[in-house]
């Protein structure tokens, strides 16, 4: 019909175009930096550290915007950072490792015991078989994807919600080597091996 169908920056100067062919994005550089997708508008200013006035944009092949300013250039990656505040629980504020289990779940290592992630929200596990987890030294997924943990009340196996104790020992670091076979050892300096399950001290 050659009329336009929808105004997006009436009386608003638009000084670039461009767009990022990974997404299907729009990125409009106007008064403040707009993203376009399915006639849906989000703006990107100053709050979120870019110079006023955006210009030319260019997407490299990882994806990374290099906008120009009248300051300079401002490169722009996809990392976005989220802080979950543990300090009223459910889990132990003080995290030690983070790890993930053979079906993607975020587990914590922590001062009092495992926390895992389901969502937005976590859940505390702090016994297994009536005993105290305790403090967990570490957390790690083997080479099997298998997920352990170094506690005080010895090494554990994570299996989806389960949680076992497969040996009484109390672990303070690990280490796997490229044969799959893990090395452990105590806060007192003893050394042991574990492989096929089978654990032996050296």
């Amino acid at each position: 019909t050659n009329r336009a169908t929808k105004i997006f920056f009436k009386d608003k100067p638009v000084s670039s175009i461009t767009r990022n062919d990974q997404t299907g994005e729009l990125w409009i550089s106007s008064d403040k930096l707009y993203q376009l997708k399915d006639d849906q508008l989000r703006s990107i200013d100053i709050s979120n550290s870019l110079p006023p006035y955006p210009g030319k944009i260019y997407f490299d092949p990882e994806n990374i915007a290099w906008i120009c300013t009248g300051n300079g250039i401002t490169k722009m990656g996809s990392e976005n950072s989220l802080f979950y505040d543990l300090s009223k629980g459910p889990t132990h504020s003080m995290v030690n490792m983070i790890a993930n289990d053979e079906k993607d779940q975020t587990w914590l290592a922590t001062h009092d015991g495992l926390g895992q992630k389901i969502d937005h929200n976590f859940k505390a596990y702090r016994s297994v078989n009536n005993t105290n987890i305790g403090y967990v030294a570490w957390l790690h997924k083997t080479k099997q994807n298998s997920l352990l943990a170094g506690s005080a009340a010895g090494i554990l196996s994570i299996e989806g919600d389960n949680i076992s104790l497969k040996h009484a020992l109390a672990t303070t670091k690990f280490y796997e080597d490229e044969e799959g076979v893990l090395w452990l050892t105590t806060e007192n300096g003893r050394v042991f091996k574990l492989q096929h399950d089978s654990l032996q001290e050296i």
